[in-house]
């Protein structure tokens, strides 16, 4: 059947086979009774009017199935798609009504009857019998409004419905009847109630929605029904306020105000200022008021004159009326009211700050910002109480000599209630400082101690803040909270915050101090069998112990740790997180030196179960012990020694021979070259003097006077270097390091025993 209709366009100019192709559609239509085809075939009709009379009973029998089945949206969207000549009128408005599909009845009243007044006043009616019902509107009913109003629409612009163009003459018409028909005083019999007053469309159509009727009216203010000299516009405008007045609605109200900002605006009607005055006070009068409702007082100010602001502004004061105070108080440049009005109750704690960091970078006086300034510094203990985040953001970012200020009028006895209602937002600004990068609070150094102070004795006292926060904001700004004991004596008030202390302890140079209350901590999980806090101990002492090696060796603290680990843990048990440790603090230990070996080995003695196992059984724990120590170390001492007794015999020599005494220098230039002494020479017992570099003879004998020999001992070097003769020791120093090593174990068959045969 698709294929039949895509094809009938191109067969037009064959009338008889498009018969027969349509008689078809029919036959199948009738047979299935179904409507998908007919989009496809009232597009087909509109194409030519050689197939119009062909298609008539096909259309017709369409139509007559959709009824019969209830297909009404599709029926209301063909209806309005086929010519009026081919429809049958009376059975489509009959069902149309019924059902209230008003697309069809405005289809076939507008262009078969010429009537467009009749389906407005059937809408209108519709529309009253469930406008004032009070309850939510169903799906339905909002369509018949959405389409009233659309009507309205085309019908006031002189267009056609939903789409198109009026005739000319009809184009004149049609808006004159229509705007009259919706001013009428009294309307047409049966729509409202008489007791509800003059106006009854006018009325209905607020009732319903006044936003969407009035946007109709601004939308058609530009169209030649309102261009005329007799003000129509002007004289709706009055009307709506009147009604809108009579209603004492806050929607309506607003609505109304907005729609004449709108119209002042685009100088589309005068200015109505006392009925604009009135349905201002009528709606500040109201109860409550949205937001919305108020800003619609807010744009009314700022297109219409001569309104009383003072007015307005009492009326808005109790109850208040933020947005319209805030205004006012803008076009007055009161700008401490300002903010005095968001924090009227209820308090608007965003609009709060957003309003004041806003003021505080506009186009302020020098007395408006310090007055501003003043009164935000004299609230700023509420703001906190507030939100001291966003408080400490505003003190960051623009009341920068507020610190300075605290800190100067807080005295010792006052620090106490300035941290209970200040401290939250000064741990802020320091987390702020922070997330930004900064390392400082304020350019003054004493400034930003005494703040970091405060702020942390709130997080261990007032805030509570757990031990791994505290350390996190310390690791931060530890040259500040480390050089007084005031941070350290708030982290250790409760004894649980050891990482905090530890840390300031460390920062101080107390390591001592440290280590112990790190092993005070470990010797508590070891008393009370908590294996978490025995690990965690483990590793801080581990790890305090690699950040300073050198107090670690000389206090012995790695040892210590050992001789707990291994009174710890069960010693055979060769597997665990304890064991590890155990394996790293040995490897530790023997890192600086194998002085502690013994110790270690002693150490482990001391239990049976070690002494008395196989080699086999603690394996792991020797091969540790083994590669870490390094059996040089003492052969090392031992060279030291040698080389610096070889060093004392030669210093001894060279003291002998430079107490002999030398005769003057005979010629203070070279005896075989003639040149100065410039470079390293060899000076003679006779007087005479050599380059090092002309001495080629091998003998060390005065080439003049060689009848006169000086011995050996009589040479001396000057300003040279004798090159450095590797003795016998250091050739067997090198030969011994070259040996491979070998293992001792590998040979031995028997079972060895750690501990003395018993």
């Amino acid at each position: 059947m698709t294929r039949i209709i895509d094809f009938l366009p191109f067969l037009m100019d064959d009338c008889d086979l498009a018969e027969k192709m349509l008689r078809a559609a029919e036959d199948v239509m009738n047979e299935k009774k179904t409507a998908m085809y007919l989009p496809a075939l009232t597009h087909l009709l509109a194409l030519s009017s050689k197939l119009l009379q062909k298609g008539v009973a096909i259309e017709a029998i369409d139509i007559c199935n959709l009824i019969n089945e209830g297909h009404f949206s599709q029926l209301q969207s063909a209806v309005v798609r086929i010519p009026i000549d081919c429809i049958d009128l009376h059975k489509v408005m009959t069902t149309c009504r019924q059902n209230g599909l008003y697309d069809g009845v405005i289809y076939v009243m507008n262009r078969a009857l010429g009537d467009y007044l009749g389906p407005l006043e059937e809408m209108l009616d519709t529309v009253a019998s469930f406008s004032g019902r009070g309850d939510l509107l169903s799906d339905h009913e909002v369509q018949q409004g959405a389409q009233l109003l659309l009507y309205l629409n085309c019908c006031l612009y002189g267009t056609a419905y939903p789409i198109g163009v009026l005739p000319e003459e009809q184009k004149r018409t049609v808006p004159v009847q229509v705007y009259r028909c919706i001013t009428s005083v009294h309307g047409k019999e049966g729509v409202g109630r008489r007791e509800e007053g003059a106006y009854p469309y006018l009325r209905l159509l607020l009732q319903f929605d006044a936003l969407q009727f009035l946007h109709v009216v601004c939308t058609c203010a530009d169209a030649d029904l309102f261009k005329s000299e007799d003000n129509r516009l002007q004289r709706l405008t009055e009307i709506v306020g009147m009604l809108s007045l009579e209603c004492k609605s806050a929607t309506i109200l607003s609505e109304y105000l907005k729609f004449v900002a709108n119209l002042v605006a685009t100088d589309r009607i005068l200015t109505p200022t006392e009925t604009v005055n009135q349905g201002i006070e009528a709606l500040l009068r109201l109860p409550s008021l949205t937001q919305g409702e108020e800003q619609a007082v807010v744009e009314v100010m700022r297109y219409v004159t001569g309104i009383d602001v003072e007015r307005v502004l009492r009326l808005s004061a109790k109850p208040l009326r933020v947005t319209i105070c805030s205004h006012i108080y803008r076009l007055q440049r009161r700008f401490v009211e300002l903010l005095k009005c968001y924090l009227t109750s209820p308090v608007n704690t965003d609009s709060f700050f957003d309003v004041s960091s806003r003021l505080l970078v506009s186009d302020l006086t020098r007395e408006e910002r310090r007055t501003t300034e003043e009164y935000l510094k004299e609230r700023i203990e509420d703001l906190s109480s507030l939100s001291p985040s966003s408080t400490a953001s505003l003190v960051v970012d623009h009341l920068g000599t507020y610190w300075a200020d605290l800190r100067r009028r807080t005295n010792p006895d006052q620090r106490h209630g300035v941290r209970q209602k200040c401290g939250e937002m000064i741990s802020e600004a320091f987390r702020l400082r922070r997330d930004r990068g900064d390392c400082f609070l304020t350019s003054d150094e004493e400034v930003d101690e005494w703040a970091f102070e405060v702020a942390f004795e709130w997080a261990c006292q007032e805030g509570g803040k757990e031990d791994a926060e505290l350390k996190s904001l310390l690791l931060y700004w530890l040259p500040l909270g480390s050089k007084t004991d005031c941070c350290l004596n708030a982290a250790a008030a409760n004894g649980k915050r050891t990482a905090s202390v530890v840390l300031l302890l460390e920062a101080r140079g107390l390591l001592s101090r440290a280590f112990s209350l790190l092993l005070d901590r470990l010797n508590e999980a070891i008393a009370e069998g908590e294996t978490e806090r025995l690990l965690s101990s483990t590793d801080d002492i581990l790890s305090l112990a690699r950040s300073h090696p050198e107090q670690s060796r000389e206090f012995g603290w790695l040892l210590t740790l050992f001789r707990r680990i291994v009174e710890t843990t069960k010693i055979g048990e060769g597997k665990g997180e304890m064991h590890d440790r155990l394996l790293h603090t040995v490897e530790r230990v023997l890192e600086s030196g194998t002085e502690k070996a013994i110790d270690i080995v002693q150490s482990l003695l001391q239990y049976p179960a070690f002494r008395e196992a196989s080699y086999r059984d603690h394996s792991s724990l020797l091969n540790s012990m083994i590669d870490a120590c390094e059996y040089e170390g003492r052969l090392l001492d031992s060279f030291l020694w040698i080389q610096a007794t070889e060093g004392v015999d030669a210093f001894r020599e060279i003291t002998a021979f430079s107490s002999h005494r030398i005769n003057s220098i005979v010629a203070p230039e070279c005896v075989i070259c003639g040149e100065g002494i410039t470079r390293a020479a060899y000076l003679y017992s006779c007087g005479h003097m050599q380059h090092q570099e002309c001495w080629s003879s091998g003998e060390k004998a005065c080439p003049v006077c060689v009848e006169d020999l000086p011995s050996e001992s009589s040479t001396t070097v000057i300003r040279g270097v004798v090159p450095h003769q590797r003795g016998a020791l250091g050739y067997a120093r090198d030969e011994r390091r070259q040996k491979k090593r070998k293992n001792i174990f590998d040979m031995w068959d028997d079972e060895m025993h750690l501990g003395p045969k018993l």
